[in-house]
């Protein structure tokens, strides 16, 4: 069933003379489903006393592949996923290539270690510059020279982190019969972790008073646990909309890779404690 305002709008922007094109992506434009547009659109066409013009209904016969025409540019991909994420997953499906994920994940490396790196240098600063001028000038150097390694370290290991991390989820969903493909898996996955690094890299160089805690954790603790969160609701619905299978398949899909890395580590520690027993550290 159309629903009634939508057919209404349409109906009302088809009596005007409106293309049904301009309709189309207005709508697509302020949130609604592209189905539910092609619906309206064709209801309100046979309620027409005059049927279109040839040009407007070959619009509408080929709308379902249009959506993918849409260009987006890198930054409104990365506020569609956060903003809406399910509609935007959806709909970049059909995008997905593993150059331009790495793309996105590059980017939001290069912009987290700038932040960082600045920060670093900020704290150096602050922390030598006190001591005198030649500290001072030490201190320069030294936040320029972390200010590069960041720079060049943070877009490697982000890449690597999302190309191993989407490896271990894939082999989990296709145990779990999902249908998606690495790529697609992948590119989708770094629509939303892109942005998130950076709000995390900005909240991680935000001066935050170390000395006031709740239940054991500072603010800054705080904010990454809730960052956290966050990423593995995205993840959630990305494997869902990825591998076309249900919320709690998506959600298993990501736990098991943690419950996994958790043993090992427990498993490591006990190891070493048990060595440096063994040794009498």
């Amino acid at each position: 069933m159309v629903h009634p305002e939508l057919l209404k709008y349409v109906q009302a922007q088809l009596n005007k003379g409106t293309p049904v094109y301009s309709i189309r992506t207005t709508l697509l434009n302020i949130g609604w489903p592209s189905e539910e547009v092609d619906k309206a659109i064709s209801v309100a066409s046979l309620n027409l006393k005059q049927p279109p013009a040839p040009s407007t209904q070959l619009q509408v016969k080929s709308s379902p592949t249009e959506k993918t025409k849409v260009k987006r540019s890198l930054f409104q991909k990365w506020a569609g996923a956060l903003a809406h994420p399910t509609q935007t997953f959806k709909e970049e499906k059909s995008n997905a290539t593993l150059g331009y994920g790495a793309k996105s994940i590059l980017v939001s490396g290069l912009i987290g270690g700038l932040i960082l790196g600045i920060a670093m240098f900020v704290n150096i600063g602050n922390t030598l510059g006190i001591l005198g001028p030649f500290a001072g000038l030490f201190s320069g150097v030294l936040g320029f020279f972390f200010l590069i390694i960041l720079l060049i370290i943070t877009p490697i290991s982000v890449i690597l982190s999302w190309l191993i991390g989407s490896g271990f989820l894939y082999v989990v969903a296709k145990a779990f019969s999902g249908k998606g493909t690495y790529t697609k898996q992948s590119y989708i996955i770094s629509l939303y972790s892109a942005p998130i690094f950076v709000i995390s890299a900005i909240l991680r160089s935000l001066p935050t008073p170390a000395n006031i805690t709740f239940l054991t954790f500072t603010i800054s603790e705080w904010l990454g646990i809730l960052i956290g969160v966050f990423a593995l609701y995205f993840l959630t619905l990305a494997l869902r909309e990825v591998h076309e299978y249900s919320t709690i398949k998506s959600v298993i899909t990501w736990l098991i890779p943690q419950l996994l890395f958790l043993g090992l580590a427990i498993m490591g520690t006990k190891f070493l404690l048990v060595n440096l027993l063994y040794l009498g550290l």
